[in-house]
């Protein structure tokens, strides 16, 4: 699902039965917490091992500088 900002504010603050995550284009996805706390990560492999890096919350990181 590509990601945008009708989807985070979807999301954004919003109470969850549990934690998940939304995957975008280019390896980015978002975890969104129970309670509605976006952080955007990285996926990628090292040494054939999935791994992922977390840039930074929604909204102090937006989509378009997420993406970059």
């Amino acid at each position: 699902m590509k990601l945008s900002h009708p989807i985070l504010k979807k999301y954004h603050n919003k109470i969850h039965d549990k934690p998940f995550e939304v995957t975008d284009r280019d390896s980015i996805s978002i975890r969104v917490s129970a309670k509605g706390k976006i952080a955007w990560q990285f996926r990628f492999s090292y040494n054939n091992k999935a791994d992922r890096l977390t840039l930074g919350h929604y909204p102090n990181v937006s989509l378009r500088d997420a993406r970059k």
